[in-house]
């Protein structure tokens, strides 16, 4: 999934007098639908060396980012808070003491928060103004990135022939299926283990998620809204009450992509259930299986 902040979008409106520097590569940020939402996130990441552990830097030397002392504000506002809550290196965050960092949860105060390496994804169903409820036993968890593993819907009728089977190994599921927002058909989601989870929207809050084993579930800070990452945007499709087809191949391609923000489109013949899109920075080192 892919997002681009208010700067990039600046810096791309900004007329150019120099010829494109050819690269060999397509423009992946306005022509590419395979990138992924978390990219931008982990730029910033990158860029400012805020990781638990280090990325190999580029060989190529570029230019200062004009909109460095912006990203570095970002990184500072979403990546602090998480910076206290997971296990980082000194040479990541050397200010930062080893037994400074946050435990969390009455009912294993000693657990500290794991950092997840890539970031996972929580597709989450719930009152957007509400900081807890109930029903996450319907929830689900890609462990994976789904965008880059997605089908466009061109090829839907290319999968149907390979009896459902995605070039990236899974199975496509004719009876509940999934869209993103550049309309990529999705794998199904994993159900979300109960526990406690480190969550953002890359905006403003990064706080403790804690799912409880009869679904109920509780934000530490903010709303479910505060965490939710507008641009990427996910839809469960079903068939209509009343029986009759339900297929990818009845979506209009001209929806997409979708508004940051904005529920995904209707396709005719199905039923549609929207969720909310949550990056997981780090759970819970009860959490085994993740």
């Amino acid at each position: 999934w892919r997002s681009h902040t208010v700067c990039d979008r600046a810096v791309l409106a900004r007329p150019s007098t120099k010829a494109p520097r050819k690269t060999g590569r397509r423009d992946t940020i306005a022509s590419d639908p395979h990138n992924s939402c978390r990219a931008d996130f982990e730029a910033v990441v990158r860029q400012e060396h805020i990781t638990a552990s280090p990325l190999p830097l580029s060989a190529e030397r570029t230019r200062p980012h004009p909109c460095s002392a912006m990203r570095r504000a970002l990184a500072l506002v979403v990546l602090m808070p998480v910076a206290a809550a997971l296990r980082v290196s000194r040479r990541s965050l050397g200010a930062v003491a080893v037994g400074s960092l946050a435990t969390f949860g009455p009912h294993n105060a000693n657990a500290e928060m794991r950092q997840l390496r890539p970031i996972q994804f929580i597709a989450a169903l719930g009152d957007p103004e509400a900081s807890s409820g109930g029903g996450a036993k319907a929830w689900g968890l890609w462990r994976l990135d789904p965008g880059p593993r997605g089908v466009r819907l061109q090829g839907y009728e290319q999968l149907v022939k390979q009896g459902g089977k995605a070039p990236s190994g899974w199975f496509f599921d004719d009876k509940k299926w999934w869209l993103e927002e550049h309309g990529l058909i999705m794998e199904d989601p994993s159900p979300l283990p109960a526990g406690r989870y480190m969550v953002t929207g890359a905006r403003k809050v990064t706080t403790e998620l804690n799912v409880a084993t009869d679904g109920s579930w509780t934000l530490k800070e903010g709303k479910l809204f505060d965490v939710t990452h507008l641009p990427c945007r996910s839809a469960l499709y079903t068939p209509a009450p009343g029986g009759g087809a339900c297929t990818p191949a009845q979506a209009n391609g001209k929806d997409f992509p979708v508004t940051p923000g904005a529920p995904m489109p209707g396709v005719t013949g199905c039923a549609k259930q929207d969720f909310a899109v949550l990056f997981v920075l780090g759970v819970d080192d009860a959490i085994k299986e993740l």
